[in-house]
C-alpha cells in the first residue's frame, strides 16, 4: 500500500507542497496492509463499534478548499479528535497517526497541521458518511444525516469519488464551487431551463435510483436463484458453491465402470453389420448410479523422500535434467523436500543445434513456435533417486512378467508400492508393455479395440532388457543395436492413483506426431510440452486442440523407423527435452505402451494401425468438392452459391448447409421461412447426380415448452443425458444466441449503474449488497433521468428472456435400451401400430443419441414399414431431408443435452426394411442425403460454452486432480463437461478423450443399419482409432497464409495418426480471406484428401466465383486434376483400408535415407507416386522444390525433371499448382466431369512413368463405390499393372463375387520415351496413337479395352 501512495503522490508532490495538509479518517475495517517490515498503518481516529451502535464520523483538518476542479488524494493521517456532539456512549475509539519514516517515503516533511476550513471538514464528514452507510446500516445513515442538517446544513455541492486499492479503499474528497440557483437544482447534465425545485428533484432522483436498484436486484435476484440452475444462459459458476480447502476424494477407477467398459468393448470387438448382438438384455439403474466402488483397496504407507546429498545435484548437464516438480509452483523448499535438486537458472541458454524445420510464416493469432514458453526445469532428479525397484522378473508364454516395489513415497497422494509388468512379444516387429497395480483396479481404455495375443513371437526383430536396481527397461533393435525405447538415465517410473510419469531417452532429435497441435510436422525437442486433452479450441500453436493421440514417430540416425503408442485416454502432458528425451505424465489409467520396429515410415503406421483399426474405405462420391458455410441464412441464397458454381464450371458434388437453415436453431427442424423449399432443393440435388449435407447440432434445446420439441422430452423421459454427481441431467450450453445478447446487455445496464458515482447529494446513492456475491459497497448513483430509463427497461429485459427462455442444454449419454426405443418411437411417430420388434445394437458411448431419428418430416420417405405417411412438406415441424442427419454442433442454440457414452442394448424398430432408410445419429455431425450416407460431428470434444454446469462442478480430485497437465484454461472442465459427469462405461474424466470416436462409432454402426450402405462420418474430436470408423477435419483455422501452411502438417499428421480422410477448412474458416490467399488455398484444398471450402457467418463469401474470376480458373484447373486422379486417390484409400499405409505422405516417408526431407513440410505426396508442390507466399509465382533422387515427371507437359536430391524452382503462374509424378509408377485416371456420378460413366486411363531402367508399377481398385463390405466380400475388381521396356501387362485380379459392372481403358500416356515409335498394339489389335518428340511422350486413344480381363499392351 505504501508503495502505491508513494506512486500516486510524488506525482502531485509539487502541487501537494504548495498546499496546506489535512488529515482524513479511514473506517478500521478498511486497514491497509503494508510491505514487509513497515508498521501497520494508524488512523487518526477510528471508531470501534458495539452490535447495532450507530458509527461516528471523524473530522478532518484543513486549511485548504480544493477547487471542482483540483481533486487531491488525501495521504497523512495525525491525531485529530472528533467533534463531542458526534460521541456516542455506544462507541469506543483509538486515535493513532502514521509513523514519521512513513511520512518521509511519501515525500512529507513532518510539519503542523492547520486547522481545515469549514467546508472541507463538511465535504469529508459527507464522505465518512458514505462509508459509515455502507457499514453501519439504516441507523448509522440516519445518525449522520442529522448531524449533518443540524451542525453545517447543506449549502455547497459535494462530489465524492472511490477508489479501491487492493483490498481497502481510498477515498478522495472534492467540493464544487457555489452554484448558482439553478445550478443548485440541476447537475450540469440536466437541462437548466427546467424550473423545479431542489427538493422535488432530489426525491424524484432517490425514488428512482432506488426503484431502478430493486429492479436490478430482482433480476439478479432471478438469475441467481432460477437462472443459474437451470438455464444455460446464466454464469459459468455457482454463486451457491463453497470453496472446501480439502477435496472431496472420488475413485477415478469405479469396479462398475471397469466392468461396464469392459462390456462395451465387447461389444464393438464382436459387432457387426447384419448380426443383431445386444449390447447387455437386461440394464437397471446400476447403469447409470453404480459407479462407485463396493471398496477400495489400501495403500500402503511408504517412507518420505530424504534430502539429497549436494554431490548427487552437481555436473548434472542442462539436457538431462528431468522435472522432478511438474506440479504446483515448485520451490527450493519443496523441491528439496522430495528429495530432489534446485537450480535456478540466470538466462535462458541458446540451443546448439538450430531447429532444422524453417518456420515460413508467423501466426497473426496467438504465439509463434519459437515464443513459447520453455520447459526447463529448476527442479531436477539427482543421480541417485530410485523410484522402483525389480524384485521378480520371469520367462512366460506371452514374453516376460515382472514385479516392481517402491519404498519411498514420490509425494503424489496414494503411490502404487507394487507395480506388475508383462511384457508382450506379440509379433516380431510390435513389442507391448503393460504396467499396473496388481491390487488396486484401474481405469483401461476400452476404445480402440486392440488384438489380444498371448504367444511370443517367433523370431522378434527386438530385445528387452531390464534393470533390477532402478527398474529401468529398454527396448533394442537387433539388426542395429540402437536402443528405441530407453528408461535408462530418464526421469524415474512413478505410478499413483492420479498420476503417471514414464520418461525415455530419445535415438535422435526427429519426432513426429503427439498431436492434435499447430506446430508443424517436424517436433521440436528444446523443452517443448505437448498437451493431449480435446478441446474447442481455435488452432494455435502451444494450444491442446480438438484430438489426442499419444503416438509419435521417431528416425533413427541410421535411417531406420519406429513408433510408440501409449494407449490411455486421460489427459496428459508430453514433454520434449533436448537430450533428446520424451517423458509422458498422465493423471489416470495404466501404461499399456506399444514399440512398433518398422523398420520403414510406412510399415511403422501399417503396424499401428493393425493395433487401433485400419482406415475405412470412404464411398467414391466424398472424395468429390464440397462447398458450405455459415450463413446462407436463405435457400435462394443457398441456391444462388450452386448455381453459379456449376455456371463456371468448377467440379462439384457436395452442397452443405450449416446450422443457419434450422428454426430458432433447434435440431432436426429448418425454418419454413427463410428455406421453403428445402426438401424439393434436395431432390433437385439428387437428380443432378449431387449430394446435399444439412449440418445439425447434437445439443438438444431445452428452451422450448414442455411436450412441444420430442428430442428434450424424449430425452428426459428415457434418461438419455449424460448425469451430473447428483445423477441429474447435466445442463451446460452448446451455442450463443438471443439469450446471450440479452443477457449481455443486462451486464451492459449492470456496469452502467456501478459507474454512476456522481455527488448529486447525499441520499442520491441507494446503497445494496447483492445476494450472496461478496460484491461490497456498490453505490448506484445515476448521472442522468435517460441512463435511469435505459438502465430500467434493459433491467426489465434481462428479466423477460430469463423468464421466457430457460436456457439450458443437455448432453446426451443414455442407455441402450431407453435410446433405442426413443428411436423407434421417434421413426414410428405419426401412427404405425405394427412396427416389428427386432433387437438391433445402436449406438455406443455417447453422442449418438436420438438424433437421427428424427425423420417425422418435410417429404423424406422413411418408409420404414411402420405405416407411416410422411406429413405435408408445408406442414411438418421436423426435417430431415432425405438425409443422415449427423449432428454438428456448432450450432448456436439457446439451450440444450449432450449424448452420453451409451450402451447398446435393446430397441424396438421397424423390420428389416429400414436398413435401406436413412436416419440421423450422433452427436455433432453433418450428413447426407438418405442415399448419400454422411455424417460431420463437430463440438465433440464435447465442448460446452460453460466450463462445467450452469451449477458448476464438485470440489473434488477428479475436478481437481493432484497433478494438472497444462491444459488451456487452467482447469480440466474448460468449455467441457464436469469430470464428475456420468456416462455409462464411467466418469468423464475417464472418457472425455473418447467422446468424439465413440460417437464416430456408434454414427458408423448406425448408418450402417439404417441404410446398408457405406458411412461417412467426419468428426472434429478425435483419439486413436478414429480412422477406422470416420474420418477428421481440422477446425476453425484462421485464414491467413500461416494456417495455409500449416494445413499441410495437420493432413500429413492425421495420415501419420490412421485417418486418411481429413482436410482443412479451404480459404479458412474464421476471418476474412483474400483473393490471393483464397486462390492459392483453392489449389491446395483441391488435394486434401477431404475437400470442402467453408467459413463462418461473420466473414465474407469465399466460394470461388465470389472471390473474383482469377479464383474461379485456379479453382477450375486444380479440381479438374484432382478429378482426374480420382481413381489413382480411391486405390489408395484401398490400400490404406488393406493396409493402413498412408494416403497423403511426408517426403520422408518415401525417402527416408535423405536427410533433407525430415524437415520438409511445404511439399507433399499422394501415396508414393504423385507429389504437390503448392505456393504459400503471396504475390509469387513461382516455388522452390526439393526433388529427391530418381527420375520425375511434370504433370502438366510430361517431360522429365531429373531429381538428384537437389532444390528446384518450379514454375507456378496464378492458374497451376504444380505437380511431379514419379519415375516408377502408374497412375489410374479418368475423363474428368463436374460430378463423381458423371465422372464414373468417363474413359479410364493410365499414366505410365518408368524409372530410369524403363520399369514401373501400379494398382487399379474399382467397385460400386457406395456398398458395405466390398472389400471382405471381395465385391470388387483389382488391377495390377507392370510395364517395361515397349510393353505393358495388365493382370485383373477378379473372383465371381467380383464388382462385374463394364469398365473399360480407353486412353493411356507413356512417359519418358527418347525413341520415335512406330506401332502400338493393344490386346493384339492396332491402335492409333501420337508421339511428342519434345516432351518425350507416347499418347494411345481411340480404343475401348475391357479391363475385367487380363491384357497386354506392346509398343515399338
Amino acid at each position: 500500500m505504501v508503495e502505491f501512495l508513494t506512486r500516486r503522490h510524488l506525482s502531485h508532490r509539487n502541487h501537494l507542497q504548495q498546499q496546506p495538509h489535512f488529515s482524513i479518517y479511514f473506517a478500521q475495517n478498511l486497514s491497509i496492509p503494508l510491505q514487509p517490515h513497515t508498521p501497520k498503518p494508524h488512523f487518526c481516529t477510528t471508531t470501534k463499534h458495539l452490535p447495532f451502535s450507530n458509527p461516528l464520523l471523524p473530522t478532518i483538518q484543513s486549511s485548504h478548499v480544493p477547487s471542482r476542479n483540483n481533486r487531491i488524494s488525501p495521504v497523512i493521517l495525525s491525531n485529530h479528535t472528533e467533534p463531542k456532539s458526534l460521541r456516542t456512549t455506544a462507541t469506543t475509539r483509538t486515535t493513532t497517526t502514521f509513523s514519521p519514516a512513513t511520512t518521509q517515503i511519501l515525500g512529507f516533511a513532518s510539519r503542523p497541521t492547520p486547522r481545515p476550513t469549514e467546508a472541507f471538514e463538511r465535504s469529508c464528514a459527507a464522505r465518512c458518511l458514505r462509508l459509515r452507510s455502507s457499514g453501519g446500516g439504516t441507523q448509522g445513515m440516519a445518525a449522520t444525516v442529522d448531524y449533518l442538517k443540524l451542525k453545517y446544513g447543506v449549502e455547497k455541492q459535494i462530489e465524492m469519488q472511490e477508489h479501491e486499492v487492493s483490498i481497502s479503499k481510498m477515498v478522495q474528497c472534492q467540493t464544487r464551487k457555489t452554484k448558482k440557483s439553478s445550478e443548485v437544482l440541476f447537475d450540469d447534465d440536466l437541462s437548466p431551463g427546467i424550473n423545479v425545485s431542489r427538493d422535488q428533484v432530489k426525491i424524484t432522483k432517490t425514488a428512482i435510483t432506488v426503484v431502478a436498484g430493486w429492479m436490478l436486484f430482482a433480476c439478479m435476484l432471478t438469475i441467481l436463484i432460477w437462472g443459474l440452475p437451470n438455464f444455460e444462459c446464466g454464469l459459468s459458476f455457482s454463486p451457491f458453491a463453497i470453496s472446501v480447502k480439502k477435496l472431496k476424494y472420488v475413485n477415478p477407477h469405479s469396479e462398475g465402470d471397469l466392468l461396464k467398459a469392459k462390456e462395451y468393448q465387447d461389444w464393438v470387438r464382436n459387432w457387426q453389420y447384419g448380426n443383431n448382438i445386444s449390447f447387455r438384455k437386461e440394464c437397471g439403474e446400476e447403469c447409470i448410479d453404480d459407479n462407485a466402488s463396493k471398496e477400495e483397496n489400501p495403500f500402503l504407507p511408504l517412507e518420505e523422500p530424504k534430502k539429497v546429498e549436494g554431490s548427487f545435484c552437481v555436473d548434472i548437464p542442462l539436457e538431462m535434467r528431468f522435472d522432478c516438480h511438474p506440479d504446483g509452483s515448485p520451490s527450493e523448499t519443496s523441491c528439496v523436500k522430495r528429495g530432489c535438486c534446485w537450480h535456478e537458472l540466470q538466462e535462458v541458454p541458446e540451443r546448439k543445434v538450430p531447429f532444422p524445420a524453417p518456420r515460413l510464416h508467423r501466426p497473426t493469432q496467438g504465439k509463434a513456435l519459437e515464443d513459447l514458453p520453455l520447459n526447463i526445469p529448476y527442479c531436477f532428479y539427482p543421480r541417485d533417486y530410485v523410484g522402483y525397484s525389480v524384485i521378480n522378473f520371469t520367462s512366460e508364454e506371452h514374453g516376460y512378467t515382472g514385479f516392481l516395489e517402491r519404498s519411498v513415497a514420490s509425494v503424489f497422494p496414494k503411490d502404487s508400492p507394487l507395480l506388475q509388468m508383462d511384457v508382450y512379444f506379440e509379433t516380431d516387429t510390435r513389442l507391448r508393455v503393460r504396467i499396473t497395480d496388481p491390487f488396486q483396479l484401474r481405469w483401461e481404455t476400452p476404445v480402440p479395440i486392440v488384438p489380444q495375443v498371448n504367444k511370443s513371437a517367433s523370431n522378434p526383430s527386438y530385445s528387452f532388457h531390464v534393470r533390477n536396481e532402478d527398474g529401468a527397461f529398454t527396448v533394442v533393435r537387433k539388426s542395429s543395436g540402437v536402443p528405441i525405447f530407453d528408461t535408462r538415465g530418464a526421469a524415474p517410473l512413478t505410478f499413483a492413483d492420479q498420476f503417471i510419469q514414464l520418461s525415455s531417452m530419445l535415438p535422435s532429435n526427429y519426432i513426429y506426431g503427439l498431436g492434435e497441435h499447430l506446430e508443424g510436422l517436424l517436433l521440436d525437442t528444446y523443452w517443448k510440452r505437448h498437451v493431449l486433452w480435446n478441446l474447442d479450441q481455435i488452432p494455435e500453436p502451444g494450444k491442446n486442440m480438438y484430438g489426442s493421440h499419444p503416438f509419435y514417430l521417431s528416425l533413427e540416425p541410421d535411417g531406420n523407423t519406429h513408433g510408440i503408442f501409449l494407449l490411455n485416454s486421460n489427459a496428459m502432458d508430453v514433454v520434449l527435452q533436448p537430450t533428446p528425451a520424451l517423458t509422458f505424465r498422465v493423471i489416470g489409467g495404466l501404461i499399456d505402451l506399444y514399440i512398433f520396429l518398422g523398420p520403414t515410415p510406412n510399415e511403422v503406421i501399417s503396424q499401428y494401425t493393425e493395433v487401433i483399426g485400419r482406415p475405412f474405405l470412404p464411398p467414391y462420391w466424398s472424395l468429390g468438392y464440397h462447398q458450405c458455410r455459415y450463413g446462407y441464412e436463405t435457400l435462394n441464397r443457398t441456391k444462388d452459391v450452386w448455381q453459379r458454381t456449376r455456371k463456371a464450371g468448377i467440379p462439384f458434388d457436395v452442397q452443405w448447409n450449416d446450422i443457419d437453415y434450422m428454426k430458432h436453431n433447434n435440431d432436426f427442424t429448418y425454418d419454413q421461412n427463410n428455406y421453403n423449399g428445402l426438401p424439393d432443393f434436395v431432390e433437385e440435388l439428387h437428380r443432378e447426380g449431387m449430394h446435399y449435407v444439412p449440418i445439425i447440432d447434437p445439443g438438444i434445446s431445452a428452451a422450448e415448452l414442455p411436450h412441444s420439441y420430442p428430442p428434450w422430452d424424449e430425452g428426459v423421459h428415457l434418461r438419455v443425458f449424460v448425469r451430473n454427481s447428483s445423477n441429474m441431467p447435466f445442463v451446460g450450453k452448446v451455442g450463443f444466441f438471443f439469450c446471450d445478447l440479452l443477457l449481455l446487455f443486462f451486464l451492459i445496464c449492470l456496469i452502467a449503474f456501478f459507474l454512476m458515482d456522481n455527488c448529486h447529494a447525499a441520499l442520491s446513492g441507494f446503497y445494496f449488497k447483492m445476494p450472496l456475491i461478496k460484491i461490497p459497497r456498490i453505490f448506484i448513483a445515476p448521472a442522468s433521468y435517460d441512463t435511469i430509463i435505459f438502465s430500467f427497461f434493459m433491467t426489465i429485459a434481462s428479466v423477460i428472456a430469463i423468464a421466457i427462455n430457460p436456457f439450458t442444454t443437455g448432453h446426451v449419454s443414455g442407455r441402450h435400451n431407453r435410446l433405442l426405443e426413443m428411436w423407434r418411437a421417434a421413426v414410428c411417430r405419426g401412427g404405425a401400430p405394427k412396427c416389428s420388434e427386432a433387437v438391433i445394437p445402436l449406438d455406443v458411448l455417447n453422442q449418438v443419441f436420438f438424433l437421427v431419428f428424427y425423420t417425422r418430416h418435410q417429404g423424406v420417405n422413411i418408409n420404414m414399414n411402420c405405416n407411416f405417411n410422411p406429413s405435408s412438406p408445408s406442414q411438418s415441424p421436423y426435417f430431415y431431408p432425405h438425409t443422415v442427419l449427423l449432428a454438428r454442433s456448432r450450432a448456436y442454440l439457446s439451450g440444450g443435452s449432450w449424448v452420453w457414452l451409451v450402451d447398446l442394448a435393446q430397441m424396438n424398430t421397424c423390420d428389416h426394411e429400414a436398413k435401406k432408410n436413412p436416419f440421423v445419429m450422433a452427436e455433432d455431425q453433418m450428413c447426407c442425403e438418405s442415399y448419400d450416407d454422411c455424417a460431420l460431428q463437430d463440438m465433440n470434444e464435447p465442448s460446452n460454452f460453460l466450463s462445467g454446469s450452469t451449477n458448476g462442478c464438485e470440489e473434488n480430485n477428479l475436478e481437481h486432480p493432484p497433478f494438472l497437465p497444462a491444459v488451456h484454461g487452467g482447469i480440466l472442465y474448460y468449455h467441457t463437461i464436469c469430470m464428475s459427469g456420468r456416462h455409462f462405461v464411467g466418469r468423464h474424466y475417464n472418457v472425455h478423450n473418447l467422446y468424439g470416436i465413440t460417437e464416430t462409432i456408434s454414427t458408423n454402426m448406425a448408418l450402417q443399419i439404417v441404410r446398408g450402405k457405406r458411412p461417412f462420418v467426419i468428426s472434429r474430436s478425435t483419439f486413436p482409432g478414429q480412422g477406422h470408423y470416420g474420418g477428421h477435419w481440422t477446425g476453425d483455422v484462421w485464414s491467413d497464409w500461416f494456417n495455409l501452411w500449416q494445413s499441410i502438417a495437420g493432413i500429413l499428421n492425421f495420415n501419420m495418426y490412421g485417418i486418411p480422410m481429413v482436410g482443412a477448412d479451404i480459404c479458412g474458416f474464421n476471418g476474412n480471406t483474400t483473393a490471393s490467399l483464397c486462390l492459392r488455398w483453392m489449389q491446395l484444398g483441391a488435394f486434401y484428401p477431404f475437400s470442402r471450402n467453408h467459413n463462418t457467418d461473420d466473414a465474407i463469401d469465399q466460394d470461388p466465383v465470389a472471390m473474383g474470376p482469377e479464383v474461379v480458373t485456379a479453382s477450375r484447373n486444380a479440381l479438374t486434376q484432382r478429378y482426374m486422379l480420382l481413381p489413382y486417390l480411391y486405390s489408395l484409400f484401398f490400400n490404406a483400408h488393406l493396409t493402413g499405409e498412408p494416403v497423403a505422405r511426408p517426403l520422408f516417408f518415401q525417402f527416408y535415407k535423405e536427410l533433407e526431407t525430415y524437415s520438409i513440410d511445404t511439399q507433399f505426396m499422394w501415396g508414393p507416386a504423385l507429389m504437390i508442390v503448392p505456393v504459400l507466399n503471396e504475390h509469387e509465382e513461382t516455388v522452390k522444390a526439393y526433388i529427391p533422387n530418381g527420375r520425375w515427371y511434370d504433370w502438366y507437359k510430361g517431360n522429365v525433371v531429373e531429381g538428384g536430391g537437389t532444390y528446384m524452382t518450379l514454375d507456378a503462374p496464378l492458374d497451376k499448382i504444380p505437380l511431379l509424378v514419379r519415375g516408377g509408377y502408374i497412375l489410374p485416371i479418368q475423363m474428368p466431369a463436374n460430378t463423381t456420378t458423371e465422372s464414373r460413366k468417363m474413359k479410364r486411363g493410365l499414366l505410365v512413368a518408368p524409372n530410369e531402367k524403363g520399369r514401373a508399377s501400379g494398382e487399379f481398385y474399382w467397385d460400386d463405390g457406395d456398398s458395405l463390405d466390398t472389400v471382405k466380400h471381395k465385391e470388387y475388381t483389382y488391377i495390377q499393372f507392370i510395364s517395361g521396356p515397349g510393353i505393358l501387362n495388365v493382370n485383373v485380379n477378379r473372383t465371381t463375387a467380383g464388382y462385374t459392372e463394364p469398365i473399360s481403358l480407353g486412353y493411356m500416356y507413356i512417359l519418358g520415351l527418347s525413341d520415335n515409335v512406330s506401332e502400338v498394339t493393344v490386346d493384339g489389335a492396332k491402335a492409333s496413337f501420337e508421339y511428342d518428340p519434345e516432351n518425350q511422350f507416347l499418347t494411345l486413344d481411340g480404343f475401348s479395352q475391357s479391363l475385367l480381363k487380363s491384357f497386354i499392351v506392346r509398343w515399338k
